[in-house]
């Protein structure tokens, strides 16, 4: 009966989705949701961010696609490439250029050239292209993108600066002594901060005890956020320890936050941190309001802690914050509906991958079933396989014990 293999069928995909969630060394999984709608949730999350009205989601949205698709999403950035705001364009570029998406490359190619109607005219988007062409085995869109360290234009350097610490050559030396140069004389605090983590990223230790200071002290607003999310990509013993500092409590929600985001990106993070994680979505204006004199906290701040929240919790690998951080697919705000729906496409494995694996052990049951007939019995006669009623199967235990668009 179609109805029996029907049923043994998504049993079966039930236990193989909580087997590949779960993971080898972890209890099954305690997830309430639906793994597979989950994950298509946040799939139409993200290119539905594709469309948005505001090129802050639309760029944000393509980091996302970049970070948990690669090249898998390689059309959506060569169609991103048209969009009217530089910002979109660089972000399609760099994403284009991380994944080294050849389909692209004819197009990179025109946007770098002087044509001025196929010709990239933002110079700020004409840094990530030049990266896109080194990627794609172009080593003359180096030396051109390190000439951009010297445009009038501080966006365009910061542009250059971001791009450049992602190129990785057989020696470094000649890159490390050119970023370090334009950091002595280098007037804008932006910039700096980007070759400063752009520095630390490529090795230099001066660098990254810099960006060290930076956590707490720094000459503009949101600075010591982004030294502390350089530090996560950056790891070592210092900067774990001083990150490890940062989630005390007595640090600002945000800089705990921020802190134990950067620390999961190093796999080092406790239940402690995925608690407090956790609480800074459910429970977000008792967390904001901590250590500090106003406890009215204000939607946009409640979604700045949300939004470093649900980045932490994509890091740490534990399945059951899908959970917590569904909700929020459906906020206001644009780059906490981007992250989140990011965040969950990590911990979730591909449909495709769970379909597959349950179609191979229905398979696989077939044969062992097969097998295990007397050979001197007449299987022309046996009942479809549809008609023979399913063993039973217990189905898992699927329970749990940023600024606006």
């Amino acid at each position: 009966m179609k109805s029996n293999a029907m049923n043994t069928r998504m049993s079966m995909l039930a236990v193989v989705a909580a087997m590949v969630l779960a993971g080898c060394q972890q209890p099954p999984a305690t997830l309430q949701a639906d793994p597979v709608k989950a994950r298509v949730d946040a799939q139409v999350t993200l290119r539905t961010a594709l469309d948005s009205p505001h090129w802050t989601t639309r760029a944000r949205a393509i980091e996302a696609l970049s970070q948990v698709e690669g090249a898998a999403a390689g059309r959506m950035y060569a169609q991103a490439l048209a969009d009217p705001e530089p910002g979109v364009r660089f972000a399609a570029a760099v994403a284009i250029g991380d994944a080294a998406y050849e389909p692209a490359k004819a197009r990179l190619t025109e946007m770098a050239g002087r044509d001025p109607v196929k010709g990239e005219n933002d110079r700020r988007v004409y840094a990530g292209v030049l990266y896109a062409l080194w990627r794609m085995g172009e080593p003359s869109a180096a030396y051109d993108l390190a000439t951009l360290l010297g445009d009038p234009e501080w966006a365009v350097r910061d542009s250059a600066a971001l791009v450049l610490g992602k190129v990785k050559l057989a020696n470094n030396k000649p890159l490390l002594n050119l970023l370090q140069m334009q950091l002595a004389f280098e007037p804008q605090s932006e910039v700096k901060m980007r070759l400063l983590e752009s520095l630390a990223q490529l090795g230099d230790p001066r660098s990254r005890d810099m960006l060290l200071t930076y956590t707490q002290t720094s000459e503009f607003a949101g600075q010591d956020l982004q030294a502390i999310n350089a530090l996560g990509k950056v790891g070592g013993p210092a900067a774990l320890r001083k990150l490890g500092e940062l989630t005390e409590n007595d640090w600002p929600a945000y800089t705990r936050l921020a802190a134990v985001a950067a620390l999961a990106d190093q796999g080092a993070f406790d239940d402690g941190a995925y608690r407090y994680a956790t609480l800074a979505i459910t429970n977000t204006s008792t967390v904001v309001a901590e250590n500090r004199t106003n406890k009215n906290v204000v939607p946009e701040e409640a979604d700045a802690a949300r939004y470093l929240a649900v980045l932490a919790l994509g890091r740490m690998n534990r399945v059951e914050a899908v959970d917590t951080m569904l909700p929020s697919l459906r906020s206001e705000s644009g780059p906490l509906r981007v992250a989140a729906a990011m965040s969950i496409l990590r911990l979730l494995p591909p449909v495709t991958a769970v379909m597959e694996t349950a179609q191979a052990m229905e398979e696989a049951d077939v044969d062992d079933a097969a097998a295990a007939q007397p050979s001197d019995v007449d299987m022309s006669e046996a009942a479809p396989a549809d008609d023979v009623a399913p063993a039973k199967v217990q189905r898992p235990k699927l329970s749990t014990a940023d600024a606006k668009d």
